[in-house]
């Protein structure tokens, strides 16, 4: 690069650098806010939180065994369904925001943690009967039409 002043009329050239450095700021994401579970099931669950301008998300859930967060998935989206969970476990989730730039990833800090505890599982009419050892009677509602 090379400098040059015109004040008189003349080009007047100063010395040519030799290295040019040029840097592009980018700002982290935002932190990810109001992280809930909507949606609770006996082996899945639903995580939904606020939209974070221009960025995608990192979903993390608690390992109990190395007491650590541990990386579960990414999505564009502002939910994401975890499956194959244990039924009346409790589960910890945390969410963060991150954004590429070329071949850089900037992450916003995590959200505040989740802590969620999935249903018992549903039983089964003959489950039922087996159970208490006895029938059970099941009574279903008459079906209205509807025109």
């Amino acid at each position: 690069m090379q400098g040059y002043n015109n004040d008189s009329g003349e080009k007047l050239y100063g010395d040519v650098s030799k290295h040019v450095k040029a840097t592009t700021k980018v700002d982290e994401p935002d932190k990810v806010k109001n992280l809930d579970a909507p949606s609770v099931y006996s082996t899945k669950l639903k995580l939904t939180w606020n939209a974070v301008k221009g960025a995608k998300y990192a979903v993390y859930f608690y390992n109990e065994d190395t007491k650590k967060y541990t990386h579960i998935g990414n999505t564009s989206n502002e939910a994401m369904t975890v499956q194959d969970l244990k039924p009346e476990e409790t589960y910890r989730f945390a969410v963060r925001a991150y954004k590429k730039v070329g071949d850089k990833t900037y992450y916003g800090d995590y959200s505040a943690k989740l802590k969620v505890s999935t249903n018992p599982m549903p039983i089964e009419v003959e489950d039922a009967r087996k159970l208490f050892n006895k029938a059970i009677d099941v009574y279903s509602l008459p079906v209205r039409e509807t025109q």
